[in-house]
C-alpha cells in the first residue's frame, strides 16, 4: 500500500493520448482522462490518497474492462479469446509509464467479466460441443485440438466438459461420410476426408461398411 496525494495536475494540451497528466507526491506522473479525474477527485491537491497503486490499477482496469465487454457482448468468447483481442486493440507502440500496472489490472479486468458471468471457458466449451454436435459433427479429437489449440481453452476444462457428454466418434463418422458421399462415391475419398477430420481407421471403415450395408438395402427395395 502506498499512501500519498496529488502533487499536481496538469491540463495537457492539443489532442493528446490523455486529457490530464497526474503527478503524485510518490514522482509518478501518469495521464488520465477528464472523467477518471472527476472520478476519483485527482484535481484535489490536499486528499489523501489511501492507495496509490490500487487506484492506477483500478482505473486501468476499468479501460480494459470497456474493451473486453465491447467483445464479449457480440459473441461467445474464450478467455482467450478475449485477452488476445484486447491486447491487439491495445496496439501500444510506445513504452508507457501505465505499463507498470498492466498485468495486474488486465488480469483484474478478466476476472471482473468472470465474475459477471460474461467469460465462462467451460459454457464456452458446452456451447462450442452442442453445435458440433448439431451443425458440424466432429471427432472427438477435433473437439478437443479445436478448443485446446485454436480456442485456447485450459486442457483441464476441456477434459471436464468432454466428461459431461457421451460422444460417439462413430455417429459423427457416419453423418459426414453421408454428406460427403453426396459430392463422391470414391471410397478413398471419403476415406481420407473423415481421416482428416480425426476418426480413427477402424471407426470410418465401420462407418463406411453401415453406408454400404444401406445403400445395398436401398437399392433392394
Amino acid at each position: 500500500m502506498s499512501k500519498g496525494y496529488v502533487l499536481s495536475c496538469a491540463k495537457v494540451q492539443g489532442n493528446g493520448k490523455y486529457d490530464y497528466m497526474i503527478t503524485f507526491s510518490s514522482g509518478l506522473s501518469l495521464g488520465f482522462s477528464d472523467e477518471e479525474v472527476f472520478e476519483h477527485f485527482l484535481y484535489d491537491e490536499d486528499r489523501l490518497i489511501d492507495d496509490i497503486e490500487s487506484l492506477c490499477i483500478g482505473v486501468l482496469s476499468a479501460r480494459f474492462r470497456k474493451i473486453m465487454i465491447s467483445y464479449v457482448a457480440s459473441s461467445v468468447r474464450s478467455v482467450a479469446q478475449t485477452r488476445k483481442y484486447t491486447q491487439e486493440k491495445l496496439n501500444k507502440t510506445e513504452k508507457d509509464d501505465w505499463d507498470i500496472f498492466f498485468t495486474e489490472a488486465f488480469d483484474q479486468a478478466l476476472r471482473y467479466l468472470q465474475d459477471l458471468g460474461y467469460l465462462d471457458d467451460y459454457e464456452y466449451c458446452r456451447k462450442y460441443i452442442n453445435t458440433s454436435m448439431k451443425l458440424k459433427p466432429s471427432s472427438v479429437l477435433m473437439i478437443r485440438a479445436e478448443l485446446e489449440n485454436v480456442r485456447g481453452i485450459p486442457a483441464d476444462i476441456v477434459q471436464s466438459v468432454l466428461n459431461e457428454y457421451e460422444l460417439d466418434d462413430f455417429d459423427a463418422a457416419y453423418k459426414l461420410l453421408i454428406k460427403k458421399a453426396k459430392q463422391t462415391e470414391d471410397k478413398n475419398k471419403m476415406f481420407t476426408f473423415l481421416m482428416r477430420k480425426g476418426f480413427g481407421y477402424e471407426t470410418v471403415n465401420k462407418a463406411y461398411k453401415k453406408y454400404i450395408d444401406n445403400l445395398s438395402e436401398t437399392e433392394q427395395k
